[in-house]
């Protein structure tokens, strides 16, 4: 299987440069073709083909998956339990209509932070179901729960006493039978970060 990093790592930043960005200025990101940006997983129909192996959504030779299943990026927030007070931390889901056959579920998650002319990416996480892979772990549904077949997090450390915009990236892929399903979401945050009372 190959793995998420590496996918990112092979390809061109450009769209994930033009993800963030549109996410900063507008608060929200889908990568969806059908253009009502919200993050529809669809299959990459050829993985050889320039910007399909990594561009969620971005291709045209692509279909959508047949279970409405979507990633959807939360706000980032400071964390009240887990890693707790002086943390930002980031949700992201796939959710669906109607629960996939059985699959392998993957949530990348990117958090990066503006500050004021340029983004300095904090912290990054991979998460695997249903094999419950990343740090921290995923929660996985395989039967739906809440309409969501998987929860992911990622963290990273915040200035006490400071307001800083914060954007989460969630990139997903949903592979069942052999085909991959691939989807592109953001959301951003002005975070205060209060810190242990």
């Amino acid at each position: 299987m190959m793995n998420q990093a590496d996918v990112f790592a092979d390809g061109p930043d450009d769209d994930l440069a033009h993800a963030r960005q549109f996410t900063h200025d507008n608060g929200y990101y889908g990568g969806g073709t059908d253009g009502n940006g919200d993050g529809l997983l669809y299959m990459i129909s050829d993985a050889s083909a320039p910007g399909t192996e990594v561009k969620s959504g971005m291709a045209m030779d692509i279909e959508p998956n047949p279970w409405g299943c979507h990633i959807r990026a939360d706000d980032p927030h400071e964390s009240d339990k887990k890693p707790g007070p002086g943390n930002i931390q980031a949700k992201a889901a796939i959710e669906c209509s109607v629960a996939p056959p059985d699959n392998i579920a993957t949530i990348w998650q990117e958090l990066s932070k503006w500050d004021g002319s340029d983004f300095s990416i904090e912290a990054e996480n991979e998460s695997i179901c249903p094999s419950r892979v990343g740090k921290p772990r995923p929660h996985c549904y395989p039967t739906l729960r809440h309409s969501e077949i998987m929860r992911a997090y990622v963290n990273t450390a915040c200035t006490i006493g400071a307001t800083d915009r914060w954007v989460e990236l969630a990139e997903a892929t949903m592979t069942v039978d052999g085909i991959i399903y691939s989807g592109l979401s953001g959301s951003v945050a002005d975070v205060y970060c209060e810190g242990p009372q």
